[in-house]
């Protein structure tokens, strides 16, 4: 008999604080002297970190003491930002652990992880998905789609011309959200006292793998179990509880890579070379999935053509396995055996996913390992096309009908250059959060774009920046964001309708028969303020 609600809330707050409290004993009686890990054949990394440059817990050098103890060389930051100005471009090894940089970034779509960044940009990455993508890659890093079907975060956008470059096949602990209450409070009551109790309470997350297979149709693409871990949380008081620790994350999921490349680990993961694995169920002694073309060993995270031949290797000490090679999202080879071969393998994208068979804890439906694919056939090497508009059907805004519209204390000026316009401006630091600061160029007028597909600039910007493009209709207002730099092509920067957002909201169908006010914005709100900047306008308009 399931117990009144009432009745079980009381139970689950009593189990938590007795859970919290057990979770805070076991991480102080942890410490950096625990017995070394054996050698393998394999490091052991964990994706998806929040540290004290957000809102983790912990500082770089007590992650890295949790993750010695927990045999991990290296872990990939998830710090909230846009990106995060400290994570975003962080390579560093602090205690023996390698910290790769990465930035958990907010979209109105959902979340996506950038990892691998160069540099940070001085604005903020763009709100439509396949902008923030390009950008990213511009900047040297790559993108990993996060939540993908947590009702909390669940990701909206899945036009094809989204492609990251990785999915969060496995967020472990949105997974443990997303238990029953009871699952929860036996998941806090057992799990500080071994981490194999945390294995029941995962499900195979089979809407995220669909949604992966959706995106290796499109072409390749990587996928990570990740642990989104903050080293637990602040009480009501913003009294810390270290439940669940990184220390304990750190036993249950992780990224595997050959020991070969341990002192480059970012760039095994950019290439795909690496698999997921349930590290809390048991370690692996060896896992590859590769092929074989010409002599040739073709490992994970890359497509190719002609006749290859697929060969899987698992082997684990006291387990029996279930090897299933997927071919297009569809099982295609299984085996109970440790080696799997498939000669001339027809064209199509190749993955992996291996179970524990008869393990106590972990269902069997869930997969123990996660490759990456492996593709054969050359139907993904087609680049989407670029919408331009088409030079003929323009109607052009003269720049002499827009005027300069600031803060109270952001300079800004609109000049001749020529027969073009120069926007001057200087966007002073906000003395607080709440009070933006920000410039303008603002037309406020009534335009009828109906017929029309989207808004064309042709401008330049140095430096080069972010700016939105706002339409307003009464007390609606819609955004998009455009990039800007000093050189560019002898294209105009178009922008369709549908990439607009609402203010405060998704994206909606805009009104365009009574549109009464075009804005090109720069702000602190999408952009790193306190300095100048130039903005040459040479025509902006629409386009049918």
């Amino acid at each position: 008999m399931k117990p009144a609600r009432d009745t079980r809330w009381l139970l689950a707050a009593v189990c938590l604080a007795v859970g919290a409290a057990a979770g805070c004993v076991i991480w102080l009686a942890s410490g950096d002297d625990a017995p070394a890990l054996p050698e393998s054949a394999y490091c052991w990394g964990a994706f998806h970190v929040h540290s004290s440059f957000s809102d983790g817990l912990g500082t770089l050098p007590e992650i890295a003491a949790a993750a010695r103890d927990r045999g991990i060389s290296f872990v990939i930051l998830g710090d909230h930002g846009s990106p995060n100005p400290a994570a975003g471009a962080l390579d560093r090894t602090v205690g023996g652990v390698r910290f790769c940089g990465g930035s958990e970034t907010s979209h109105p779509d959902g979340h996506l992880l950038v990892a691998g960044l160069n540099r940070i940009p001085r604005y903020v990455l763009p709100p439509f998905p396949p902008d923030a993508i390009a950008d990213v890659q511009t900047l040297g890093g790559f993108t990993v789609l996060l939540y993908p079907e947590w009702k909390k975060f669940n990701w909206r956008y899945w036009e094809d011309d989204f492609h990251p470059q990785g999915i969060e096949v496995l967020n472990l602990f949105s997974a443990l959200r997303q238990a029953e209450v009871i699952q929860q409070i036996d998941v806090l009551m057992t799990t500080p006292f071994g981490d194999f109790h945390i294995l029941p309470a995962l499900r195979r997350p089979q809407a995220e793998i669909r949604r992966w297979d959706e995106l290796l149709a499109r072409g390749m693409t990587y996928g990570f179990y990740g642990l989104d871990l903050h080293g637990g949380f602040r009480s009501i008081l913003e009294l810390p509880v270290r439940v669940p620790s990184y220390r304990l994350g750190f036993g249950l999921l992780a990224l595997g890579i050959r020991r070969t490349d341990a002192g480059d680990p970012m760039a095994a993961v950019r290439r795909g070379n690496f698999f997921s694995v349930i590290r809390a169920a048991a370690v692996p002694d060896r896992f590859e999935f590769y092929a074989r073309q010409d002599g040739l060993t073709i490992p994970p995270g890359r497509i190719v053509s002609g006749r290859t031949d697929l060969e899987i290797e698992v082997a684990v000490s006291g387990y029996a396995t279930r090897t299933v090679l997927f071919r297009d999202g569809e099982p295609f080879r299984q085996t109970d055996a440790g080696r799997l071969e498939l000669a001339d393998a027809p064209d199509g994208m190749y993955r992996v996913e291996v179970y524990l068979r008869d393990h106590p804890s972990l269902a069997m439906g869930v997969p123990w390992i996660c490759s990456n694919p492996i593709g054969i056939g050359d139907r993904w090497t087609h680049p989407p096309v670029d919408e331009t508009a088409p030079p003929a059907a323009r109607s052009a805004i003269d720049w002499k009908r827009f005027r300069v519209e600031t803060d109270t204390v952001s300079p800004a000026t609109l000049t001749a250059a020529g027969s073009d316009g120069e926007f001057t401006y200087t966007l002073t630091r906000p003395d607080n959060p709440d009070n933006p600061r920000w410039c303008a160029l603002a037309l406020r007028e009534p335009l009828d774009l109906s017929g029309g597909r989207g808004v064309y600039l042709d401008v330049r910007s140095d430096p080069e920046m972010r700016y939105n493009l706002e339409l307003r209709s009464g007390d609606r207002w819609y955004y998009a964001s455009f990039r800007a730099g000093p050189d560019g092509d002898d294209r105009p920067v178009c922008i369709p309708f549908r990439r607009f957002y609402r203010v405060g909201g998704g994206r909606e169908p805009l009104p365009l028969d009574a549109i009464d006010g075009l804005f090109v914005t720069i702000s602190s709100q999408n952009a790193v303020a306190g300095f100048s900047g130039r903005l040459h306008v040479r025509e902006i308009g629409w386009y049918r």
